[in-house]
């Protein structure tokens, strides 16, 4: 499957994943110059993934950077010049691991056709427990962790997820007027490329899902979405990226948990205190302490 930008924008075999092509730059000379100065200090890799975005329409990936930045500015977050994660001071840890406890993930998986991929356990995911405010915020977070450590060549692809919707309830699934405008920030905010959602184990809610999904995204979204049987997956990823559970080699429950991984690597060290060490007094031989 195509990752839906122009054929002058694909990668060949002989290109590097993190390549850049001339006329991208062109593009992103041309966003910094209509938005200067407030891309400055930001890096061509933070530009361009907006371009992917939005297919490299100028005039479309201004937009979208300008609503990014102005939620950041809003978070109080600082800008994300010279490939620094902002987002690390002003989020509670405890609530991103609460917000994205229903993602499976692990850097670097795809699927075939090159896109990050994903797994979510919808039976897991509780909107009527989770802020707006502090969602946002640990997408941000995730988006921000894996900008920075992710090939281009995945975020060029786009995105791949696996919507597993065993043990779903309505519990699970945000209906209201809220959960829409999570769903649709979340998308306008952020340079997301949904490019494929295969949903697997439906059930009775299904129906429901769906005409709520018709409501919030485009239908060119609801067209990339496909119903498969699991034993059909591995028609779709690569054997040793899709869970044992799936079918597949990767055994991600012996592995740590990814936002415990990422979170241990961004810990400030804690200095070791230096012990001081106990003053020795020493006796001449046949010498008595007194």
């Amino acid at each position: 499957m195509s990752n839906g930008l122009d054929e002058q924008f694909q990668l060949g075999p002989d290109h590097d994943p993190n390549h850049i092509f001339d006329q991208e730059y062109e593009l992103i000379e041309e966003v910094r110059s209509k938005m200067h100065p407030r891309l400055d200090g930001y890096t061509d890799r933070f530009i361009v993934v907006f371009l992917f975005a939005r297919k490299h329409n100028v005039k479309r990936t201004i937009k979208l950077l300008n609503t990014h930045l102005d939620f950041m500015d809003s978070q109080g977050f600082a800008p994300a010049i010279d490939g620094v994660n902002p987002i690390i001071p002003g989020v509670d840890f405890d609530e991103v691991c609460f917000n994205m406890g229903d993602f499976i993930y692990k850097q670097g998986n795809i699927d075939n056709s090159g896109r990050m991929l994903m797994v979510r356990k919808m039976g897991h995911f509780y909107p009527d427990r989770i802020e707006p405010d502090s969602y946002m915020k640990s997408i941000a977070w995730f988006w921000y962790e894996k900008f920075e450590k992710l090939d281009l060549s995945m975020m060029r692809n786009g995105m791949c997820t696996i919507n597993d919707m065993d043990g779903m309830t309505k519990a699970n699934f945000d209906f209201s007027s809220r959960g829409r405008k999570m769903n649709n920030d979340m998308m306008n905010i952020f340079p997301v490329r949904f490019r494929q959602g295969l949903i697997i184990n439906t059930n009775m809610l299904f129906k429901a899902v769906m005409a709520f999904s018709r409501l919030v995204f485009k239908a060119k979204m609801i067209r990339r979405l496909k119903v498969v049987k699991v034993e059909e997956l591995i028609n779709y990823i690569p054997i040793e990226n899709l869970p044992i559970e799936y079918g597949g080699e990767w055994d991600h429950e012996s592995e740590p948990n990814w936002f415990d991984v990422a979170l241990e690597e961004l810990k400030p060290k804690k200095k070791k205190r230096r012990r001081r060490k106990k003053k020795v007094v020493h006796q001449s031989p046949g010498s008595e302490e007194e």
